[in-house]
Order: structure tokens, then sequence, then C-alpha cells
């Protein structure tokens, strides 16, 4: 008969998850700066407000399936905008520019995978 002790096993299945998670970490923020450049640059100037409005919020150190980063635009006018009313952008540029990246799942978007 055979038999094997492993030891320490669950202390590295700690490790490895605290490893997955500093990764998907750094993967996700990178997706949404990557999103929020491509908005800056899709969104029409005049003077400019608009297109430095953009924020993101970055994750807490925690990170779980449901971590949520959020992209903002606090100009008032963003949605008219977005909505045509310059001719500098084809209206919906936000969905447009989101949807290069990702794809719809449901109620969410998912990273598309080439």
């Amino acid at each position: 008969m055979i038999k094997f002790r492993f030891k320490k096993v669950k202390k590295e299945f700690e490790r490895l998850e605290d490893e997955i998670g500093i990764v998907a970490r750094g993967l996700t923020q990178e997706e949404a700066e990557e999103l929020l450049n491509n908005l800056r640059d899709a969104t029409p100037i005049d003077k400019g407000n608009a297109r430095r409005s953009w924020s993101i919020n970055s994750p807490t150190d925690t990170f779980d399936k449901e971590t949520e980063i959020t992209i903002t635009n606090d100009a008032e006018y963003i949605a008219q905008l977005n909505q045509g009313s310059s001719r500098q952008a084809a209206p919906r540029f936000i969905e447009r520019e989101t949807l290069k990246l990702f794809e719809p799942n449901g109620i969410i978007v998912k990273r598309k995978r080439s």
C-alpha cells in the first residue's frame, strides 16, 4: 500500500487564491482604464469639459466576483452628447466604445476574447 501525506496544503491554496486575486484585480483595472481612454478619445470637444469629466473608481484591496469598477462622466450634458447633439461624434458613442471591448451578457457585459 502507498500512502501520501500532504502538509500545509491549505496554506498553499490560500496563497494561490491571494495571487489570483492580485492578477484578476490588475486585469480588471487595465481593462477599465482602456475603456476610459477610449471614451475620452471618442468624446466630442468644444471646450474640453466633457472629455476631462471622465473618471474611474479603483477597486479596493479586496477582490471577489462582485468587484465593481465604475466609469463616470459628470458633465451635465454628457447624455445629450451621447444622443448625438454634436457633429463630432455619432449618437451612442459611449455604447459603441464599450461594445468594442466588451460584449453584452444579459444586463452585464464581459470582456471580449479574441
